[in-house]
């Protein structure tokens, strides 16, 4: 399978029109050291016989600033010891753990936090940012739409809650999100290329496509969101517009590899191969560690029945990242083309133990295809058996 540019191009658009969870986290932490807006301890107040919960907590953030977290975990420790009703002082123990990486620890004191003030939304999304750091996406979903509960009218915790959602497939309540949120804010671009993101992971593109146009509207010219679109029409099969699109970001930057990545995929999905390889080529000229491009590249060149070469484009795409999971699927498709059902298996075994469901569908359909095309041979057979045999509460269709 050629992987569509979608997921990596949505990404970037998102996070270059600030999305609203992390532009929301950004301004709680200022807000949150705004509420510590005593100045901090001047040469002549550091006489002072006694630290009080509120020095302490200034010092603290003045720490932060310093880029000094450990030192400032241990302020705000003692303001809270002091005085376990300082709010600020466990917002910015928060802070100071994520910086640390503590993401656990930091849950606890945005926990402790909402539960002095349980009506502050702002407390609770940067509560809902830690438990998404930590992993715990369900929590973090269900914290930001409480937080929505407590802001009406406010995009950004629907939007947040809208991104986790999708991580967790739950792509009906993420779209639902998203929704609302742009219904608040229309004019953000943020929220259209969330509801876009929501539609694209349930593979309806045609309202991916539409949301991407809401937000070129909005910022014309906008790149991330041109390339995310380019991608969506890759995703779509409407590939003559991905092409246009593609053209239009390279018409003002020839050196943007990215798009002629898109121009790559599009041109392949029309079976222009050599040209094709040509463009994935020239971006990799570029972009010498874009690891999905590199697999891109490997499918052309397996189209292109330009089988080693081929392979070494895929194990070029995962020496720089080996979570790749369609470039397995690729490498195992290949290696069964080659009648090689051993290594086959190897590569269709490491994929299924970390492949989101559509590349698993996509692997499948590519399988089939082999078959048609080329006879079903025991190497392609085991394939197909591979990856349509549940495994451990995982559904094959």
């Amino acid at each position: 399978m050629n992987r569509s540019v979608h997921r990596w191009a949505a990404g970037l658009a998102l996070a270059c029109l600030a999305p609203a969870a992390m532009l929301a986290l950004a301004c709680l932490a200022r807000q949150a050291d705004g509420q510590a807006a005593a100045p901090a301890p001047t040469a002549d107040a550091q006489a002072a016989p006694a630290p009080t919960a509120e020095s302490r907590r200034n010092e603290g953030y003045q720490l932060l600033r310093e880029g000094k977290p450990a030192e400032a975990e241990a302020a705000f420790r003692e303001s809270i010891r002091l005085n376990p009703r300082e709010i600020a002082a466990h917002v910015g123990l928060g802070q100071a753990l994520a910086t640390l990486g503590r993401h656990a620890d930091a849950v606890e004191a945005y926990r402790a936090a909402v539960h002095l003030n349980p009506v502050s939304p702002d407390f609770r999304m940067q509560l809902g940012a830690a438990l998404a750091l930590a992993g715990r996406r369900d929590e973090a979903a269900a914290t930001f739409m409480r937080a929505a509960d407590f802001a009406p009218g406010a995009a950004g915790p629907l939007v947040a809650a809208s991104e986790q959602l999708r991580e967790l497939g739950r792509y009906g309540q993420a779209v639902e999100a998203a929704t609302r949120a742009m219904g608040f804010e229309p004019t953000n671009p943020a929220t259209h290329i969330t509801l876009a993101l929501a539609e694209g992971a349930r593979e309806r593109w045609d309202a991916a496509i539409r949301a991407y146009h809401a937000v070129l509207r909005l910022v014309p010219g906008n790149r991330p969101a041109r390339l995310a679109l380019a991608s969506a029409y890759h995703s779509a099969k409407r590939y003559d517009d991905c092409i246009r699109e593609a053209r239009a970001l390279l018409s003002a930057n020839a050196d943007d590899y990215e798009a002629r990545a898109a121009l790559a995929a599009g041109l392949e999905g029309l079976g222009r191969r050599d040209e094709a390889i040509a463009e994935y080529r020239a971006a990799l000229e570029r972009a010498p560690r874009a690891a999905v491009i590199w697999g891109n590249l490997g499918w052309s060149l397996y189209g292109a029945e330009r089988l080693p070469e081929a392979i070494e484009a895929s194990r070029k795409a995962l020496e720089i990242d080996g979570k790749l999971a369609y470039v397995r699927f690729n490498l195992g498709l290949i290696y069964a083309v080659m009648g090689d059902a051993e290594r086959s298996g190897q590569e269709y075994g490491a994929a299924l133990a970390v492949a989101e469901p559509a590349d698993t569908r996509a692997a499948i359909k590519d399988v089939r295809d082999a078959i048609a095309r080329r006879g079903e041979t025991p190497a392609l057979r085991e394939a197909l058996r591979l990856l349509t045999t549940p495994r451990e509460g995982h559904e094959r269709t």
